[in-house]
């Protein structure tokens, strides 16, 4: 129980303290990041933090939330739901919005997204 509560701790605390994470849908993207995550194998989850490092938020702003003491086995968690919030996050990013190129469509429209995107 006492690690649950650490995590409702942590997971309110980065909605209310980083600016990145006051987006309406933050704390859902979050949530269900962390419910998905319970339901992952142990080789799926090793996957998974494996394709995250390869995130350029990795090491610039999402191991910066993850507060100092934290057990090794809750890292890869907070990680997961950090990282379920990164969609929202670069709408605003100018790598990742519109260039004029495609016609004025949305990202999620253009057929040239995933050069936008690269491996994500």
């Amino acid at each position: 129980m006492s690690k649950l509560r650490s995590l409702i701790a942590f997971t309110l605390c980065l909605v209310v303290f980083s600016s990145t994470s006051q987006a309406w849908f933050g704390f859902g993207h979050m949530a269900v990041a962390y419910v998905a995550y319970q339901k992952l194998t142990p080789e799926k989850k090793t996957r998974v933090a494996t394709l995250l490092k390869k995130n350029p938020y990795y090491n610039t702003k999402w191991k910066a939330l993850i507060p100092a003491g934290t057990p090794s086995d809750q890292r890869d968690l907070m990680l997961f739901m950090i990282a379920a919030t990164w969609p929202d996050e670069i709408k605003s990013d100018s790598k990742y919005v519109n260039d004029g190129t495609s016609g004025g469509k949305p990202p999620s429209q253009r057929a040239d997204r995933m050069a936008k995107h690269g491996v994500w």
